[in-house]
């Protein structure tokens, strides 16, 4: 999970980097339309980035929880609280 994490990372900053050199330049020359067309790029390519996150973080979570059949009980039970309290902290 962490390789896919810092994957998508890399990516994702790639690609900022790059829309704020053009960013910059349309700012300088005044084109609007353009700087309107960026920042809607901009805020998608955030939302991409945040659901694959959120994506690998709760099929990482359900495979732990197929895991937690092969453990006792009750720590079954606690490590399911948790699970579902890290799940709700990035999904809600």
């Amino acid at each position: 999970m962490n390789a896919k994490i810092t994957f998508y990372l890399l990516d994702f900053f790639k690609f900022m980097s790059n829309l704020s050199f053009r960013f910059d330049g349309l700012v300088y020359w005044n084109n609007l339309s353009q700087i309107e067309s960026l920042i809607d790029i901009y805020f998608n390519q955030i939302i991409n980035f945040l659901s694959a996150f959120t994506i690998n973080i709760s099929s990482n979570l359900i495979m732990n929880e197929c895991s937690l059949r092969k453990i006792h009980p009750s720590i079954r039970k606690q490590r399911s609280k948790m699970n579902f309290a890290i799940y709700k902290h990035f999904i809600f």
